[in-house]
């Protein structure tokens, strides 16, 4: 799994890793929150974190106020030895969450679930002769929905981040009050049966309006990339390369579940009532 060795600066803050399987992570972030009637809220935050999934172990290598003018650096180096977190906690699953929900065991058992989710009636037998066929696997992520517009002029009080990679240059930002992020994560994932998921990579975003966000190209990172993040004062930025509101998010989740619900239908031979008939005046 690979480290990430961080600095501000021409300081080495840390070397940071975990043990596979786990999860590391470095945030940028800026954050204006305005509650009606208050004074904003506002921090720009470095965070150097990770996760031993093995030991359920939550770890932390510190946290650093940025300004504006600030510069780090982040390497994405391979696996070797790295700097002990700050701190260690252990996790306990009852703490994330007190009274999880079960998740279902089979397909017929989540099928059943959406159904009822979606107000469709789910028949456990065979669609009648004559019935179409299977319906498209690929659900339509493009919601018919209006996209939400964004005024790259200013970021009105918050900070961007200029960020470069492999030759590359993008000044994101958001018209705050709002959230506006950095992510570099490595995560690796053991599946019992099947080989390790493993993921490296970097993500650009932005929340604002507390419904609509943005993003700007997201990298899948190897060792040897360098990440630079200069923290710029407030002024216009890119447009990003995806706009979505909080409906949209809704509305391509049901979409997916839509779609997966009939395919996992036609699969089990069980027939799926989307809409029933209204009920036909008989007339003599």
């Amino acid at each position: 799994m690979e480290r990430f060795r961080v600095s501000i600066g021409d300081e080495v803050l840390h070397t940071i890793g975990v043990s596979e399987p786990g999860v590391l992570t470095v945030s940028v972030y800026s954050v204006v929150r305005k509650p009606e009637g208050e004074l904003p809220e506002h921090k720009c935050n470095l965070t150097l974190t990770g996760l031993d999934s093995s030991n359920h172990h939550a770890l932390d290598w510190g946290g650093f106020c940025l300004e504006a003018g600030d510069r780090i650096s982040i390497e994405v180096l391979p696996e070797d030895s790295f700097d002990p977190p700050e701190s260690k906690t252990q996790i306990r699953l009852r703490d994330l969450d007190p009274a999880p929900k079960r998740a279902p065991e089979t397909d017929e058992e989540e099928l059943r679930n959406i159904a009822d989710e979606l107000g469709w009636k789910l028949i456990e037998e065979a669609p009648p002769v004559g019935a179409a066929g299977p319906p498209s696997s690929v659900p339509p992520f493009v919601s018919a929905l209006p996209s939400p517009g964004i005024d790259c002029s200013s970021t009105l009080g918050m900070e961007r981040f200029l960020v470069r990679v492999r030759g590359e240059t993008h000044t994101i930002g958001v018209p705050g009050p709002g959230v506006l992020s950095v992510i570099i994560a490595a995560v690796v994932r053991h599946v019992q049966g099947a080989e390790p998921d493993h993921e490296c990579m970097m993500e650009l975003g932005g929340l604002w309006a507390d419904r609509d966000t943005a993003n700007w190209p997201k990298y899948d990172l190897v060792p040897g990339d360098k990440i630079e993040i200069e923290v710029l004062p407030e002024g216009s930025f890119d447009i990003p390369v995806r706009l979505r509101s909080w409906n949209q998010i809704s509305e391509e989740h049901l979409a997916g579940k839509r779609v997966w619900a009939r395919r996992t239908a036609w699969d089990l031979g069980w027939t799926l009532i989307e809409n029933e008939p209204e009920p036909h005046s008989i007339s003599n």
